[in-house]
């Protein structure tokens, strides 16, 4: 009788080495059986001595050998009678041997011992899976190899790739895990936000004009109580807009950055003038949210600051005196006073342009009086007003009248002729002498130098405000809106950086 030829999966003819072990085993007539365990090179051609067992009847049973050797009967693997497993894959007390000689397995027996569970006790490997590289392995079948000399890709039988152990799968997830908290953390590290420079105080300065990380932090622990209830600019705005007030009793909305990185945000648009659409590219959101935030960040700091107290009493004043004031007979000056002015977008209306019109610098700007304590924190900041507004005018109309007292003086430039309105609250005036002869006395020439050089440190306060780039170039018009909280507060965070002189 024809038999088939020596695997029953494929009809293809053998040639060479391959033809030569189908003609011998057809000689020899005895049964082909092999293992269906994925990796194992169970053959009773090669191996006549080791017993084949077929799968049990018992479905509960079949279903527990099938998950212990690892395959999933489908289009590439059938359970048929024919369906062996090898009794290299059983315990020795899962054996037993018949009055006959057969050897029989154990009732609930399963097989348990496997190339993966690295148990198994090595096989020698059959000869038509020997390379050129083996030519060193002794050929006698009784010789042993290990199953890591085995290309899974020589093997007969049509099997997958080994499936790894509960035990290695969860060490490798550990580890993957790892591997990408170490990328968070680093990700984390090189996002644009306060946390990338905290260790370089000198970055620190130029993106928020802080001295130091430290500082920093402090001043944003002091406003995390509030800011942790503040609502984005947005949301107020629409709850006005539809005249209701329930948005005070509204949680704060899901935001797209951290409270701390909004701040930061801020501060460097008001630091360095960055563009919104620039912040937008670097925080990663949208233009219209870092216009939010900005806004928000504006007003919630200008009333958080104003509340501050900075208007110091005459006692503290004089306790802080600088030397030079006393040396100079002016220890009685409360406060020194001087203006500054902000370039601004043109309006197009002709009667607008003329009340923004400033004679002084030649273009429409916006005005503000600032005021500094004699030794160096700025203790006074008025409303911004239109550049065409006289020095006077605006000292009447800021509200510092109101604040200065008997027996105080104050300081200031020329331009300021305001003594009348400080002789009615008893308040002196401090400026340098006008020249109405053409040339100074020595007595008024010496006067004006030593106010001068008391007057400056105004002159340089006023230039630590200016190093918020923000009011560098023309203030737009649709930033009127906001510019004067935004001014307001670049003031008052000026007192952050230390003393002045």
């Amino acid at each position: 009788m024809r038999g088939k030829v020596l695997s029953s999966a494929s009809p293809r003819r053998w040639t060479g080495l391959g033809f030569s072990i189908a003609m011998a085993a057809r000689a020899s007539g005895g049964s082909k059986l092999h293992c269906c365990v994925p990796l194992c090179n169970g053959d009773s051609r090669y191996s006549p001595d080791l017993s084949f067992h077929s799968f049990p009847k018992n479905e509960k049973m079949k279903r527990a050998w099938i998950h212990s050797i690892r395959r999933d009967p489908g289009k590439h693997f059938q359970i048929t009678p024919s369906t062996r497993v090898c009794g290299n894959h059983f315990r020795p007390e899962d054996i037993y041997e018949t009055p006959s000689g057969r050897r029989r397995l154990h009732h609930n027996s399963v097989p348990s011992k496997f190339s993966w569970t690295k148990l198994i006790a090595e096989r020698p490997l059959p000869n038509r899976l020997r390379t050129t590289d083996d030519a060193t392995v002794p050929s006698s079948r009784t010789s042993s190899l290990s199953f890591n000399h085995i290309n899974p890709t020589q093997v007969d039988h049509n099997y997958c790739i080994v499936v790894k152990t509960a035990e290695e799968k969860l060490e490798q997830a550990l580890k993957e895990i790892e591997n990408l908290k170490t990328q968070v953390s680093k990700l984390s590290i090189s996002k644009f936000g306060m946390e990338r420079f905290k260790a370089s105080s000198s970055m620190i300065k130029y993106y928020t004009g802080f001295s130091s990380y430290c500082l920093l932090i402090d001043f944003f622990h002091i406003l995390l109580d509030c800011a942790n209830s503040l609502t984005l600019w947005s949301a107020v705005s629409e709850e006005v807009y539809n005249g209701s007030s329930d948005f005070l009793d509204h949680p704060c909305k899901k935001r797209s950055l951290p409270l701390a990185d909004e701040l930061f945000l801020f501060l460097c648009r008001l630091r360095q003038g960055f563009d919104e659409i620039h912040l937008s590219d670097v925080f990663c959101i949208s233009q219209s949210t870092v216009s939010r935030i900005v806004i928000t960040w504006a007003n919630f700091l200008y009333f958080t600051l104003a509340s501050i107290p900075i208007w110091p009493t005459g006692e503290q004043v004089y306790e802080n005196m600088p030397q030079c004031f006393k040396n100079q007979g002016y220890e009685s000056t409360r406060i020194v006073l001087d203006c500054c002015e902000i370039l601004c977008q043109s309006p197009s209306s002709l009667m607008l342009q003329s009340e923004f019109f400033s004679f002084y610098k030649n273009h429409t700007t916006l005005k503000c009086l600032l005021g500094i304590a004699p030794h160096g924190p700025i203790t006074f900041v008025s409303l911004l007003f239109c550049g065409s507004i006289s020095d006077s005018e605006i000292t009447r109309r800021s509200g510092i009248l109101s604040l200065l007292e008997r027996g105080d003086s104050v300081m200031c430039d020329k331009g300021f002729a305001i003594r009348s309105l400080l002789e009615v609250k008893g308040v002196g005036l401090n400026i340098p002498p006008f020249n109405f002869n053409g040339r100074f006395t020595y007595e008024e020439a010496l006067r004006s130098s030593k106010i001068a050089s008391l007057r400056v440190h105004v002159e340089r306060a006023i230039r630590r405000v200016k190093e918020y780039q923000l009011f560098e170039g023309r203030i737009p018009l649709s930033m009127l809106g906001t510019v004067n909280q935004l001014w307001t507060v670049a003031c008052l965070l000026t007192n952050f950086s230390g003393p002045l002189f």
